[in-house]
């Protein structure tokens, strides 16, 4: 009963420095796929004596974006604990590393004692549009080539969003009912923002799922 209670402590202590947008370090040593699979694991932790919980990777703009949940040793209020942490439990849990949970854009990666990473990361970029793609019995799908590193994604354009509709009309007026386009010669620079936004569930966009993702949005759309 007594590690119940500690582990129901644990989730609340995680949910309320969540929702004070506070800031807190863990030690990941596990991500999955579903919440099921990260709650059996913590408890699995909790034990064994461990102070465990888990979190949502893409609800914190200082995590990679990927879609798992994390599942963690912690949390700490500071970074020195969590590197005293790191140090302590590499031996119990090979490959795992400290982080900093925030809504700060950098990443910050604790490898032990005095063994910390510190990323600052660009939300900003600037890519081209290269083509539309169209599926059966669906709109268009605008590709872009990300002018540095040749990444080519396709962005999702927000009716709601206002900075591009003149250049998306213009893009749209250069396609016919089969989806092609005659856009030969037409240069189209994007500006987009890595930001966190809502999700959707899948084919309905009038729904939210509750949760965030950190994802590339589009901004501004010029004609050169």
């Amino acid at each position: 009963m007594r590690k119940y209670i500690l582990l129901f402590a644990i989730i609340l202590i995680s949910i309320i420095a969540k929702a004070q947008n506070s800031k807190f370090y863990i030690l990941n040593v596990a991500a999955v796929a579903t919440e099921s699979e990260a709650k059996l694991k913590s408890q699995e932790y909790t034990r064994k004596g461990y102070e465990s919980s888990y979190l949502w990777i893409p609800d914190y703009a200082s995590l990679s974006g990927a879609k798992f949940y994390s599942v963690y040793i912690g949390p700490f209020s500071t970074q020195y604990e969590c590197e005293v942490a790191t140090d302590k439990y590499k031996k119990q849990f090979p490959g795992s590393y400290g982080l900093l949970v925030s809504q700060d854009n950098k990443r910050v990666q604790i490898n032990g004692i005095g063994k910390v990473t510190v990323t600052e990361k660009s939300t900003v970029k600037t890519v081209k549009l290269k083509f539309l793609k169209y599926e059966f019995g669906d709109l268009a799908h605008y590709i872009f080539k990300d002018i540095e590193t040749g990444e080519e994604m396709e962005i999702k354009f927000d009716d709601n969003q206002t900075g591009y509709q003149t250049a998306r009309d213009e893009i749209d007026r250069t396609c016919d009912d089969q989806g092609n386009c005659k856009m030969s010669g037409v240069d189209y620079m994007a500006t987009l923002q890595y930001k966190l936004v809502d999700t959707y569930e899948c084919c309905d966009e009038s729904v939210k799922t509750g949760k965030k993702e950190k994802r590339w949005v589009l901004s501004k759309l010029n004609k050169l």
